[in-house]
């Protein structure tokens, strides 16, 4: 097993997709993509965080909640890859803002990062990719640190 990092001062979240078009899904799974503006706040980027839609994010997030959305996976374009932890301003902004389920994603670094987004931004889940596919954390490490620091988590389904 990979050490876990550590770092000065949180979840894997797979879920089967209900069968829809892919303009439902958009609807009711959008994957906003965010990124700060110059003069405070955040904007909708799309195509892959390449291109701004000049939408305030806080105003879409509520805006596509009200058509229905039944969650957000929110991914910081400005933490993305970077490891150096979630935008916890955005998320707490977003999540306090709608009545859904926020995913945070874009910036995991360590455990300090996953149980940070997720004890103070009212995010219901994380996401992370490179420390799982580099191998550098596992699932079970994950979650026994969350454990250990009294997150609730969804106990480890034995494959």
């Amino acid at each position: 097993l990979a050490r876990a990092p550590s770092c000065p001062r949180a979840l894997l979240l797979a879920r089967p997709q209900p069968k829809a078009t892919k303009i439902q899904n958009s609807i009711k799974h959008p994957r906003p993509h965010a990124r700060r503006r110059a003069g405070g706040g955040w904007d909708v980027y799309v195509k892959g965080g390449r291109e701004n839609t000049g939408l305030d994010a806080i105003a879409w997030a509520q805006q596509v909640v009200e058509r229905g959305a039944g969650e957000l996976l929110l991914t910081s374009m400005d933490g993305d890859g970077t490891q150096k932890g979630y935008d916890l301003e955005l998320t707490a902004a977003i999540a306090d803002a709608v009545p859904v389920p926020v995913i945070a994603s874009g910036g995991a670094g360590c455990l300090d990062h996953i149980a940070e987004v997720l004890e103070s931004t009212g995010a219901a889940a994380a996401l992370l990719a490179s420390l799982l596919h580099d191998g550098v954390l596992t699932v079970e490490q994950i979650k026994a640190d969350l454990q250990r620091r009294g997150v609730p988590v969804r106990p480890l389904v034995p494959a």
